[in-house]
C-alpha cells in the first residue's frame, strides 16, 4: 500500500475563503436593501399621515374661519382670507415637522448642523426673529380671536387712525384711511397692543357718533340746546349719512374753567360716512354761530 501524499498547501481552501467573502457581501447588500425598503415604507407612511393631517386641519379651519353660503338649499363653507392664511400656516408647520421626521428616518441628522444649508437657514431665521416674529405671532392671534375682521371700521386713538380693515397679512395689516382716503399698513403688534375701537357696522339701529362743542358761560342752557338742535337739522340737509329719522341727543359733559362742553350725539345710516357726517356737523356749527349769537372760541388761560 502506497503512503498518503501530503497536500501541497496547508490552511483553508481558496474556494471556501472566496465563498465566505461572497456571503458577507451578500448579507451586507441584503441588510442595506432591507433598510432601504424599511425607510421607503416609513417615508410613504409619513407622507400619508401628513396628507391626512393637512386635510383634517383644512376642514377644521374652513369650518371655523370660512364663509358660509347657501347653494341650492345646501349650506357650504367657502374660503376666506383668514382661512387661507391659517391654512398656509398649518401647512408650513406640518411641512417642518414632516421634514424633521424624514431626516431622522434616512439618517440625515447632519443636515441640521449649523455648517449645513438647513442649519444656515435656521441661524438666519433665529437672528432675524426680532424683526418679524412679534408681528407674525400677533397676526396669528388677531386672526384666531376674530375680533378684527376684514371690512370692520376701527379707530386707534393713540395713532389718530380711523380706517376700514382691508386684510391682515403675516406681519402687517392693511387699512383704508377714511380721513385721507388712502391705504396704510401698520404692524400687527401695534394693532394687538394698542387700544382699538371696533365700530359696529351691522346693527339695525345704525351707528352713533358725537361731536363736542365748547360754549361760553354767557350762553344759557336753553340757547345752547336750541343752537345744537339747529346745527343737527342743518347737518342732516348737508349729509345724507346722518339719520334724520332719529332725533339727536344733547348732553353736558364738562364744566370747564372758561367754557361748558356740550356733546351732540347723532345717528348714522352707514359707518363709512362717519367723517363726512362729522364735517357737516362742524360746518353747520360754524355757519349758525352768528345767527344764534354763540361764540365757539375757547379763551386761553394766561399765567404770570
Amino acid at each position: 500500500v502506497s503512503p498518503k501524499r501530503k497536500p501541497l498547501f496547508s490552511g483553508p481552501e481558496p474556494r471556501k475563503f472566496t465563498a465566505t467573502l461572497v456571503e458577507k457581501q451578500h448579507r451586507k447588500k441584503t441588510r442595506e436593501m432591507l433598510q432601504f425598503t424599511s425607510n421607503f415604507s416609513h417615508t410613504g407612511l409619513l407622507m400619508l399621515l401628513t396628507y391626512i393631517m393637512s386635510q383634517f386641519t383644512h376642514s377644521l379651519i374652513l369650518k371655523r374661519y370660512g364663509r358660509q353660503r347657501d347653494v341650492e338649499g345646501t349650506s357650504i363653507y367657502v374660503e376666506s382670507h383668514t382661512s387661507n392664511s391659517l391654512q398656509l400656516l398649518s401647512l408650513l408647520l406640518l411641512t417642518v415637522i414632516a421634514g424633521l421626521i424624514f431626516l431622522n428616518i434616512w439618517g440625515l441628522e447632519d443636515w441640521l448642523q449649523t455648517t449645513s444649508f438647513l442649519g444656515a437657514i435656521a441661524v438666519l431665521i433665529f437672528t432675524t426673529k426680532d424683526y418679524w416674529l412679534k408681528d407674525f405671532i400677533s397676526g396669528i392671534m388677531i386672526i384666531s380671536n376674530g375680533n378684527i375682521e376684514r371690512g370692520n371700521v376701527i379707530r386707534i386713538p393713540s395713532e389718530n387712525i380711523l380706517a376700514i380693515v382691508l386684510e391682515t397679512r403675516a406681519t402687517l395689516t392693511s387699512l383704508r384711511d377714511l380721513i385721507r382716503n388712502h391705504n396704510i399698513t401698520i404692524p400687527n403688534s401695534l394693532l394687538l397692543n394698542a387700544k382699538v375701537e371696533i365700530i359696529n357696522t351691522e346693527s339695525r339701529k345704525g351707528v352713533d357718533d358725537f361731536v363736542d362743542f365748547n360754549i361760553g358761560y354767557d350762553t344759557s342752557s336753553e340757547a345752547a340746546q336750541q343752537y345744537l338742535k339747529d346745527v343737527w337739522k342743518n347737518a342732516c340737509k348737508l349729509s345724507s349719512t346722518i339719520n334724520s329719522e332719529r332725533d339727536c341727543n344733547l348732553k353736558l359733559v364738562n364744566n370747564g374753567d372758561h367754557a361748558v362742553t356740550w356733546r351732540l350725539l347723532y345717528n348714522l345710516k352707514a359707518v363709512h360716512g362717519l367723517v363726512e357726517a362729522r364735517n357737516s356737523v362742524n360746518f353747520s356749527a360754524f355757519e349758525l354761530q352768528d345767527k344764534h349769537k354763540v361764540n365757539l372760541a375757547t379763551p386761553l388761560t394766561h399765567t404770570f
